[in-house]
């Protein structure tokens, strides 16, 4: 039992780092040296743990249920067992149940002293729980940004955020990122098309006050952000970002601005479509005063 095990969601990973290089979760928009990658955190695992690895294993989706091309070469890395879900019309389906599967029967194998967990969703928790009480220690990594669920955070033994410093050399942007549309959900689509083929038009109506309410909402926040930080900046700081042109937030301060937003609404990790309103609501009240 004396190794660890690495168990990494690579759409919550790639959304995240996206974010934070692009300022867009697109997958499309970055690329990946994977094999590099996993070097990393097999290497900060062993440093934090003391021990020796077990394996990395590599959850992800495809269309087919077949192993695509980034999929093909990080399952030639040595140490690493590539698990696959399916993508059904844009989400993942079958990798959140994949994760707490094999968290379950190596804890209840004894297999592993250690667990790293790169993920964000919630609904893994049952699989942290059950390998705790096989005597697991589990670690829950994460990416820097609003980006994992709270629940999930507070099961963990341990929530430990790597720095920027060390995903930025593992990721590059494909290219300029171009400023992002404000898009709905998927699940908030699915229920407007719905509406819409049922022909109710209160349906719709409903759907549409809820999403500007949250809008509203989002808008209200990234706004006081800006009031805050016009009150405590000091002025070379204020001149600085004056500056500043176009929509995305410094890097140094866009995590303030979301954590700052999360507080506020409670859902922002929810409904990720809306850190978009949240950080031009903030230029558009900066700017503004």
């Amino acid at each position: 039992m004396d190794r660890f095990a690495i168990f990494v969601d690579v759409g919550y990973l790639v959304a995240s780092v996206a974010e934070l290089v692009c300022g867009s979760p697109e997958r499309s928009r970055v690329v990946c040296d994977y094999r590099e990658l996993v070097q990393s955190l097999v290497e900060d695992a062993a440093r934090d743990s003391r021990l020796e690895p077990l394996r990395t294993y590599w959850y992800d989706a495809s269309m087919s249920g077949l192993p695509e091309h980034d999929q093909r070469t990080v399952a030639e890395v040595p140490g690493v067992r590539l698990r696959l879900g399916r993508l059904v019309r844009g989400g993942q389906k079958g990798v959140d149940s994949r994760i707490v599967r094999d968290l379950i029967v190596l804890a209840h194998d004894r297999a592993m002293a250690s667990a790293y967990v790169l993920a964000g969703d919630e609904d893994i928790t049952e699989g942290i729980e059950e390998a705790q009480d096989h005597g697991v220690r589990v670690v829950l990594w994460g990416v820097p940004g609003v980006n994992q669920s709270r629940h999930l955070c507070q099961r963990a033994d341990e929530h430990r955020v790597l720095p920027e410093e060390f995903w930025l050399p593992h990721f590059r942007p494909v290219d300029e990122a171009e400023v992002p549309q404000r898009t709905y959900n998927p699940a908030m689509r699915a229920a407007f098309q719905s509406a819409a083929t049922s022909g109710s038009n209160h349906a719709v109506n409903a759907l549409l006050s809820e999403v500007d309410a949250f809008e509203r909402a989002a808008a209200e926040a990234g706004a006081e952000f800006a009031r805050v930080l016009r009150a405590e900046a000091t002025p070379v700081e204020i001149e600085r970002l004056s500056k500043h042109t176009g929509w995305q937030v410094p890097r140094d301060l866009d995590g303030r601005l979301l954590r700052f937003a999360e507080e506020r609404l409670g859902f922002l990790w929810e409904r990720p479509e809306l850190k978009v309103t949240v950080r031009s609501a903030f230029w558009d009240e900066f700017r503004r005063s």
